[in-house]
């Protein structure tokens, strides 16, 4: 009879400790959700917020909303569509294959 109460307090120790990671989860979607709509990265205040919540908070609270660089506006808007990205990707990749073979060739 022992080893049950002993098998069922332990479940029930788990069961607390699984309630209590899933609030702590949601408690550092918060700072996450803050830093997000300021222009910062989500995921990287949530992994602060669920580690050290209070001073994510914070520190979300505090941050100033990011502009966005006119440069970077500008690459978006070159790259906007997908396959332009690509064509420059495949333009670079044959730049270093033809350089590959010159420098064979001359080897």
């Amino acid at each position: 009879m022992s080893v049950l109460a002993q098998y069922s307090q332990s479940s029930a120790d788990a069961g607390a400790a699984l309630i209590a990671i899933a609030i702590v989860a949601v408690l550092a979607l918060i700072p996450a959700n803050i830093a997000g709509k300021k222009g910062y990265s989500s995921g990287g205040f949530w992994l602060f917020g669920l580690f050290f919540f209070l001073p994510a908070l914070i520190v979300a609270l505090i941050l100033r909303p990011r502009t966005a660089s006119p440069t970077a506006s500008a690459k978006d808007h070159l790259a906007s569509h997908p396959l332009d990205s690509y064509g420059n990707h495949l333009c670079d990749g044959l730049r270093r294959g033809a350089a590959l073979l010159r420098d064979l060739e001359s080897w």
